[in-house]
């Protein structure tokens, strides 16, 4: 959900639990009971879909990220050794055909990783029994297949989760629209009992406001590249848990872990970090796991630069 979806859900829920604990006064209310049973069904609706969008982005990401991420490894490793090959045997057009590199990979459109992909496959396949002396072999090859056809089958699913997403998200967006329409009938309503029961009105007033926006502060921003060539590693799973350490602030240990993972070009901001020692802890596929302690202090911001180097 957005931000202003959010705070408007924290006040539907508030407005429903008071409202639910006031039956003496509303029921004097016309049409009052019809209009509370609506709302509190959409409010059901909200909630069930924003647990269902929380787990299907949640998914969707993750599953095709590790996908791609197999699908890269296995090209590249196949592409970097036929290429030596070429090269070796002084055959410029095939170590033309199967140059590539990770960064190219990561970068560039899913169909035509998939196209790339198999075109080092079809080379790579006509040339394996010299190949073999390079590291290449059937069992590779069959992995590196089966990698392409797991991707060429991701990409409509995840489509097809991503349209589903939209879906949900136009449900929400009427189920807001419409439980606003029946609070407008509501505070038309309250306007019965306004000098009948005063602090009532006043609860339901004070209730109905939205929660105020709280400011949000940059707390940790970090970057994480390959210790190899510098490229920067989008995906990078990092995970931050408090810890507590003698001498050092631990206002952080009651917080629970933060989980991100970076962008394109392998950053990552986290705002609002409680003050105190994290553990961090990065992780990404064909990587060897960082660990690594920061200390985070009220308004000031704390760099990271994290350097992994390959298994």
């Amino acid at each position: 959900m957005t931000n202003p979806q959010e705070n408007s859900y924290e006040m539907q829920i508030t407005i429903r639990d008071f409202l639910g604990n006031k039956k003496t006064i509303t029921d004097l209310l016309p049409n009052f009971g019809p209009l509370y049973t609506q709302y509190c069904g959409n409010l059901l609706q909200i909630g069930l879909i924003k647990e269902k969008k929380s787990a299907s982005t949640a998914g969707v990401s993750e599953k095709k990220e590790k996908i791609k991420t197999s699908l890269i490894n296995k090209t590249f490793d196949i592409a970097n050794k036929t290429m030596v090959f070429a090269k070796m045997v002084e055959n410029p057009v095939l170590a033309n055909e199967v140059k590539c590199t990770e960064s190219i990979l990561s970068h560039i459109k899913d169909g035509k990783l998939i196209d790339r992909a198999n075109l080092i496959y079809s080379r790579a396949s006509a040339n394996l029994e010299p190949l073999k002396e390079y590291g290449v072999t059937a069992d590779g090859l069959k992995e590196l297949k089966s990698a392409i056809g797991l991707m060429e089958t991701t990409i409509p699913s995840t489509r097809i989760e991503r349209n589903e997403a939209v879906a949900l998200t136009q449900q929400l967006k009427a189920l807001f629209s419409a439980n606003e329409a029946i609070l407008e009938k509501i505070d038309l309503l309250m306007q019965l009992v306004r000098l009948s029961h005063p602090e009532f009105y006043t609860g339901y007033k004070s209730n109905r406001k939205l929660p105020s926006k709280k400011s949000t502060t940059l707390s940790l921003t970090a970057k994480v590249t390959s210790a190899v060539n510098g490229e920067p590693l989008k995906g990078a799973r990092i995970v931050l848990t408090p810890v507590a350490k003698p001498g050092i602030a631990t206002a952080a240990k009651s917080s629970k872990p933060v989980e991100k993972k970076t962008a394109t070009k392998g950053m990552l901001r986290i705002k609002n970090l409680p003050e105190g020692v994290y553990q961090v802890t990065i992780e990404k596929a064909g990587f060897a796991t960082v660990t690594q302690t920061v200390s985070i202090t009220d308004g000031k911001m704390t760099t990271l630069h994290i350097k992994m180097e390959k298994e």
